[in-house]
């Protein structure tokens, strides 16, 4: 019987062990995709381990989750899970959306607070996924076949150089392993033969850094900061010719999504800003403190659109900045906000009637 060790995430007091669940037939330790039909999923013991759940009852307790579809029990085929006990018979996990809904109905406020802050995002990029069953009989993934697969699919045999010599000599500065290394030069080459152009072509280095980038990702653990809706939907229309959409187009509908999510924070703030300037409200600070109230990414997307430059002396565009930016949000602080708001509004309804 095969032992594994989980991989796990620090959250400040709390720690989870995840697993990765592919098409509800494989696990694996390591996520080896991110679209739907890899789920990460996360130990039960661990969820409810700062609970009050007494340990009796625990099993009771996963059992009514996984009626609601949102935790399974994992029998893997041949395998042990190192630290715990009784693998066989079934192991507990949640998926993220079950982790949130635990954590609100048992945990903490502080604990609550800690899985909101650090997961918000994978659970609002996996609220699509689908209910989990109440349990899962898998078999552990073979990383190596899977991603031989891969590129034997991918990659014709003949433009994959056998020779080590004949490898780009920059593998021999690279810091990552050489089977890595050997398939980035294998899809450079394969990139070259069917653009018919060198390996020091522009668009091939452009290529290299971006394999690399996403290498480092996800050795970082930090791979959900891609955003691959945008990649697989414009691969999608690329290979089918089955959309009229551009990148750009893709890249502004996944950008506007985030910042619509960002929002629920960003009017939590600006409370918090009113409240301190109740008593002065018509002595606010000036816009370029305002602004500093809302993301970053927000404020630099709109200065880059006005063509606005941070360090340019002539501040004159920063009040519009500062009003776009509550209008956008629905977070009004100003006089003006309110008062362009509130036109806005009436205009609406005069002609909805």
């Amino acid at each position: 019987m095969k032992k594994i060790n989980l991989a796990s995430i620090d959250l400040e007091s709390l720690k989870l062990r995840v697993i990765y669940v592919i098409r509800h037939e494989f696990v694996s330790t390591t996520p080896m995709n991110c679209s739907s039909e890899c789920i990460p999923l996360y130990l039960g013991a661990d969820v409810l381990k700062s609970s009050r759940v007494r340990t009796e009852n625990l099993p009771r307790v996963h059992s009514n989750y996984a009626k609601d579809g949102l935790a399974t029990k994992l029998r893997i085929d041949n395998v042990s899970i190192n630290g715990i006990h009784g693998t066989a018979n079934g192991v507990w996990f949640y998926s993220i959306q079950g982790l949130f809904k635990a954590t609100f109905d048992l945990l903490s406020r502080d604990q609550q607070k800690v899985i909101l802050t650090h997961l918000k995002d994978i659970w609002l990029a996996r609220e699509h996924d689908a209910s989990l069953p109440m349990s899962l009989d898998v078999q552990l993934a073979d990383c190596g076949s899977m991603t031989d697969s891969l590129q034997s699919a991918t990659i014709p045999a003949d433009q994959i150089d056998s020779n080590p010599d004949n490898n780009n000599k920059m593998e021999r500065g690279n810091k990552y392993p050489n089977d890595l290394t050997s398939s980035i030069n294998a899809l450079k080459r394969y990139a070259c033969s069917k653009l018919n152009c060198s390996m020091n072509d522009v668009v091939v280095t452009t290529l290299e850094k971006i394999l690399f980038a996403i290498l480092v990702l996800f050795t970082e653990r930090k791979w959900q900061a891609i955003p691959w809706g945008i990649i697989l939907d414009y691969t999608d229309i690329v290979l089918n010719k089955n959309g009229s959409k551009s990148a750009l187009l893709l890249y502004c509908e996944w950008i506007g999504e985030v910042f619509y999510n960002m929002q629920p924070d960003i009017n939590m703030i600006v409370n918090e800003f009113k409240a301190r300037h109740i008593h002065c409200i018509d002595d606010l600070p000036p816009a370029e403190e305002i602004i500093n109230i809302f993301p970053i990414e927000m404020t630099k997307l709109l200065q880059s659109w006005m063509y606005l430059n941070p360090n340019d002396t002539n501040q004159a565009k920063l009040p519009i900045l500062q009003l776009v930016l509550e209008i956008l949000n629905q977070s009004l602080i100003t006089g003006v906000s309110h008062v362009v708001y509130s036109k806005l509004v009436e205009q609406r309804d005069c002609r909805e009637n």
